[in-house]
Order: structure tokens, then C-alpha cells, then sequence
């Protein structure tokens, strides 16, 4: 449900915000949702040996166009809404929210290397030429399986985050309370 009263309308034109967090969502649960449905899927659960590497190749070559989008539109409108949430280098580094945002951000990134990771090892492009096909599809099957963790990662993150108070707010504050 949109967040009526979260950090997507308490910043700047809230109607923006709101339009920017529903599309930032959509596009997450394009990627995020396309990569569970590859784990549950296009990755059989066949006998050990058994070729999947040719499933999980034309799987990963169908969906990668979508993830490409969708990792544009995250990144794109995450980046226009932690400029207008954080509003400075000094509450991106001096402030929870901040901090929590800079972790999401290395998160993100590192699942974005491991999706391209994902998609050359279920294509066969780093396996040399001769070697058995289930190998590319368990190689592809481990980096997706590391995707998923990383996945999990950056929706804890997410979930701790939209709790935090603002890092613009926050370093507004006329005093910095710590523990």
C-alpha cells in the first residue's frame, strides 16, 4: 500500500513522491519478483547431472530485457528520492537514515553484479567450450541462489529504512541525541 504518510509524501510536492515510490516498488517487484520466479522455475529440480543449463539459458535470456528495465527504473527513481530525502553529503554520512541508505546502495549494487554474474553462467559464456552442461546450470543455479540472499539483504535494509527518520530531517535537528 502506498505510504500516505511516509517519507514519499513528507518531502518536497507529495504527489511526486507518491508517483515516484509506486513506480520504484513496481519496478522492484518486476526484478525482485522475476528472480524468485527463475529460482522456482527455470532452475529444475532434476537428478544430479542432468542438463539444465539449456532451461535456465533461455529462461535468463527471456527475462533479461526486463530486469535491465527494471534496474533502470529502480536506480533512476531511488536516486531522485534519496536526493530529496537526504538533501546533503553531510546527512547521507551523519545520519541513520543515511547510513542505512548508503548500505541499500552497496547492496543493490552487488546484486546488479551478481545478476550479470547470473546471466553468463546460465548462458554458458564462462564455461569453456567441452564442459558439461550441468555445470553452467549449477554455476547459474549458485549465483542466483546468491542473488536471493542479496535480495533478502536489501529488503531488510529497505524495511529498517522507511522507520528511520528522514537524514534531511534529522540533520536539521538543532541537537544530535546518541547512545
Amino acid at each position: 500500500t502506498p505510504g500516505l504518510a511516509g517519507h514519499a509524501a513528507n518531502t518536497g510536492n507529495g504527489a511526486v513522491g507518491e508517483a515516484l515510490d509506486a513506480v520504484h516498488l513496481a519496478a522492484a517487484a518486476v526484478w525482485l519478483g522475476g528472480l524468485v520466479l527463475l529460482a522456482l522455475f527455470a532452475v529444475p529440480r532434476r537428478a544430479a547431472g542432468a542438463p539444465v543449463r539449456q532451461d535456465l539459458a533461455s529462461a535468463a535470456r527471456a527475462f533479461a530485457p526486463w530486469a535491465l528495465g527494471a534496474v533502470a527504473v529502480v536506480v533512476g527513481t531511488g536516486i531522485v528520492q534519496s536526493l530529496r530525502n537526504v538533501g546533503s553529503w553531510y546527512a547521507l554520512v551523519h545520519t541513520a537514515y543515511g547510513r542505512l541508505l548508503v548500505a541499500k546502495i552497496g547492496l543493490v549494487a552487488a546484486l546488479v553484479l551478481l545478476g550479470a554474474t547470473t546471466r553468463r553462467a546460465a548462458t554458458g559464456r564462462w564455461v569453456r567450450g567441452g564442459a558439461p552442461a550441468h555445470r553452467a546450470g549449477k554455476g547459474a543455479a549458485l549465483a542466483l541462489t546468491a542473488e536471493l540472499v542479496v535480495v533478502a539483504g536489501v529488503l531488510g535494509v529497505t524495511a529498517t529504512l522507511v522507520n528511520a527518520e528522514l537524514a534531511r530531517q534529522a540533520a536539521a535537528a538543532p541537537y544530535v541525541s546518541s547512545f
